[in-house]
């Protein structure tokens, strides 16, 4: 089994190749060479594929256990970054993308347990192509991509690969997206791996309730509702009968077991622990600092506190993935006062709870241009969200890796002054991993009723995402919402409506071919 972990990559000697360049022996999640030659060291006497040389470093990288042998492919021969070569690479001029010369190396490229594809003009196209082809053949090994966050068609592309195989190592490889597809079932990534004893897919659904108006930051707005008052909206979530795991504050314990059905309790895990025990809340201080420093309009009601709320979700999940006390293969995350948001969510839950969904899936309001998420000043100036929070499904591998991702997204944007809501840290996420991603559509009061189909607020999603993804050329946004609508409903006068922009995004994310199968 080829393990991957910060230790064992920081404990390579990359000095052994005298190699006078920063980027080289450069740390996981900046630069990918540790990575590319910790996965060779995991190999001996085999012939590995580094499929565009450019000056030469991934080759040198990949050489780093010298009973393998690499091959380097370019196009055209370009001076190398270090003389002399070592004696276990060989550059090859060579276009392994030509039909007649790939023949020539098939047999070789099929039987290397390793291949690094590294290409211009990184549109996903070339990618694809190779990917498929490999899977033609029946390849058995790892093929590692880079670049596959930093190029619009690079995301496009690892959004097509089959989610079994593929898994995101960017905080292990290359700022811009490092990406492998494992055909060998040889690398563990994740911290969390399904239960070995499950056979039947089950649920484990999360929530927590924590009394506000107790933070030292509680405003006027936060202190109207009081502690009881979430608590006589639970009833709703509470009487479900799922496998549930409540964390709460202490003093309130006896109110929620009243709620919680006594048939209930067997299949429920209680966690008292106070809010500011929660991994998040020691950054309050600096959140309040940001917001002065900082300076934006938000609602009165969004303290530092109640952004630390939000934050415990991500805590809350991963502590229970871990532990994982009903053997459960996915999660979901539920507010304890869901009924808030209007009956038929919970009407709607059996039916959402059924797909059994494996990557993360939230309900996508408002579409918001990516380019946004890097300018933090405007991101942040209104304090605008696109995507809910309230309710959220995922398999366990998938909710663990969302989480982690959240965590960093909020200390990224702590550490560069800003913080508003655990809702806009999905959007930055999602451009960042959209391999994670699985979306259905609508506004707050839709976070369940919509997750199988558009049941309500269609023209909704229309107006805030169809319509504004197409505005900014995001195809592959615009083509997502269109099929969820197309499939949800036949009006006539709506898929009318809906006909061009869906032809039109098929088109230019390369899915004409599926556009096809849905309209006819």
């Amino acid at each position: 089994m080829i393990e991957i972990t910060t230790e064992k990559l920081t404990s390579l000697d990359m000095n052994k190749f005298n190699y006078k360049d920063d980027e080289f022996p450069g740390e996981p999640g900046k630069e990918h060479y540790r990575l590319l030659s910790y996965f060779a060291s995991c190999f001996k006497n085999s012939d590995i594929f580094d499929i565009g040389s450019h000056r030469g470093s991934s080759a040198l990288a990949l050489s780093y256990e010298s009973s393998n042998h690499v091959y380097s492919f370019d196009i055209e021969r370009r001076t190398k970054n270090y003389d002399p070569i070592p004696a276990n690479i060989d550059f090859v001029i060579c276009n392994l993308f030509d039909q007649v010369e790939r023949e020539n190396w098939e047999q070789k490229l099929l039987n290397s347990p390793l291949i690094f594809l590294d290409i211009d003009p990184h549109d996903g196209v070339l990618e694809y192509e190779f990917y498929m082809y490999l899977i033609s053949k029946g390849y058995k090994g790892i093929i590692i991509f880079d670049d596959i966050l930093y190029f619009a068609g690079m995301r496009v592309f690892w959004d097509k690969i089959d989610p079994q195989h593929q898994r995101d190592i960017t905080k292990y490889g290359h700022w811009s997206g490092t990406g492998i597809v494992d055909f060998s079932g040889t690398v563990a990534i994740n911290q969390f791996s399904l239960p070995s004893t499950v056979n039947d897919k089950n649920w484990t659904l999360v929530t927590a309730y924590f009394n506000l108006t107790k933070c030292s930051d509680a405003s006027e707005e936060i202190k109207k509702r009081d502690g009881d008052y979430y608590i006589q909206h639970s009833k709703g979530c509470l009487s479900l009968e799922y496998n549930m795991v409540i964390f709460y504050d202490p003093e309130y314990e006896d109110k929620l077991k009243a709620i919680r059905p006594a048939h209930l309790h067997s299949r429920t895990t209680w966690i008292p622990i106070s809010f500011e025990d929660m991994k998040m809340t020691k950054y309050r201080n600096k959140i309040i600092t940001n917001r002065i420093e900082h300076p934006y309009h938000f609602d009165n009601r969004n303290t530092a506190s109640y952004y630390l709320l939000c934050m415990s979700r991500y805590d809350a999940l991963k502590r229970v993935i871990e532990q994982n006390p009903y053997q459960s293969t996915h999660f979901a995350w539920i507010n304890i006062c869901i009924e808030r948001m209007g009956p038929s969510n919970l009407e709607e839950l059996p039916n959402a709870l059924s797909l059994f969904r494996d990557r993360f899936s939230t309900c996508y309001i408002d579409y918001i241009p990516p380019h946004f998420t890097v300018h933090h000043a405007d991101y942040f100036k209104f304090g605008r969200c696109s995507m809910c929070s309230g309710f959220f499904t995922g398999r366990g591998d998938y909710m663990y890796e969302f989480c982690n991702r959240v965590e960093e997204m909020f200390m990224e944007y702590l550490n560069s002054g800003y913080g508003h809501a655990d809702e806009q840290l999905f959007l930055a996420v999602y451009f960042r991993y959209p391999w994670l991603f699985e979306f259905y559509y609508g506004d707050y009061q839709q976070m369940i009723t919509n997750y199988v189909s558009s049941k309500e607020n269609t023209d909704f999603t229309i107006d805030l995402m169809i319509r504004s993804a197409y505005n900014d050329s995001n195809w592959y946004v615009c083509y997502r919402a269109c099929q969820y609508i197309w499939k949800s409903n036949k009006n006539p006068q709506l898929v009318k409506e809906l006909l061009e922009w869906y032809h039109q995004s098929s088109i230019k994310i390369g899915k004409y071919d599926e556009f096809l199968r849905d309209t006819q």
